[in-house]
């Protein structure tokens, strides 16, 4: 139960910092993609498989890169 708080706690927290700021703005969203992903790692590091960790990390930096591109305002 505790896990499941968590979890949807900091999605929570990421979406909302993701859609409060300008888009376009990738280097705020790469900070908030670190800190999220440092409590993570500080969180489950006893259960925490490295590779899983960084195929989720990696797949997390593209969708990033992908958001960042197609919601780009100009």
């Amino acid at each position: 139960m505790k896990f499941t708080f968590v979890i949807l706690f900091l999605l929570v927290v990421y979406l909302s910092v993701y859609f409060s700021l300008t888009i376009a703005n990738l280097w705020i969203l790469l900070s908030t993609f670190s800190v999220v992903h440092i409590g993570l790692f500080q969180a489950y590091r006893e259960k925490l498989s490295l590779k899983f960790y960084l195929l989720c990390s990696s797949l997390h930096l593209f969708s990033i890169l992908l958001m960042n591109f197609y919601f780009r305002q100009t």
